[in-house]
């Protein structure tokens, strides 16, 4: 089921054009910036868009231009990631995956608990917070450090049409809110007194 809806989404996700892509992430940001603004979170993480994902990279921006210390994932040999500091001026290398990190490398890592808001991608979403990403696992090894104690709130980033019912698995990591140009689904106690 998950493979087949997987690849259903990622074909229709990759059909987007690129002037609705733009559309789509800069209604996500101004959602983000409403639901951030107001309680300064100062250290925030996003990802590079690949295979049609809705873009953060307008949240980055907007974190860039207030102050705040903005984060990529670099893919770690253990097939983790860690999450590196970028600035106006950083340069990017292509991963194994062709997809755009920092070149500083995974030791240059900003640790998980350090940050206050992880922007995901993700292939389909559900209304109680669970989360489809692509397969490999990556966020999910690197989110389970985060199961227990304190955490940063990890936001999941979709169009409205990823979202369907899902089946969680025992290794999932709720997400605390998805963004998408159209909602902003709250699910942790914080952030809906915030809307």
């Amino acid at each position: 089921m998950s493979h087949s809806l997987r690849q259903s989404i990622r074909r229709q996700r990759r059909g987007i054009n690129a002037a609705e892509q733009l559309k789509a992430a800069t209604a996500t940001a101004k959602r983000a910036v409403h639901l951030l603004g107001p309680l300064h979170r100062k250290t925030l993480a996003a990802y590079w868009p690949s295979d049609g994902e809705l873009s953060p990279l307008p949240i980055l921006s907007f974190g860039l231009k207030i102050g705040a210390r903005c984060t990529l994932p670099v893919i770690r040999q253990d097939k983790t990631l860690s999450f590196c500091p970028i600035t106006a001026t950083t340069q990017f290398v292509a991963n194994r995956f062709g997809i755009a990190e920092p070149a500083a490398g995974p030791h240059a890592g900003v640790p998980l608990q350090a940050h206050d808001a992880i922007f995901l991608p993700l292939v389909a979403f559900d209304p109680q917070g669970h989360r489809l990403g692509m397969g490999g696992g990556y966020y999910d090894r690197s989110l389970a450090a985060l199961l227990k104690g304190p955490r940063p709130w990890l936001i999941g980033l979709g169009h409205d049409f990823q979202s369907t019912q899902l089946e969680p698995k025992s290794w999932d990591v709720p997400l605390d809110a998805i963004l998408t140009p159209t909602q902003t689904i709250a699910l942790h106690a914080t952030l809906k007194t915030s809307l």
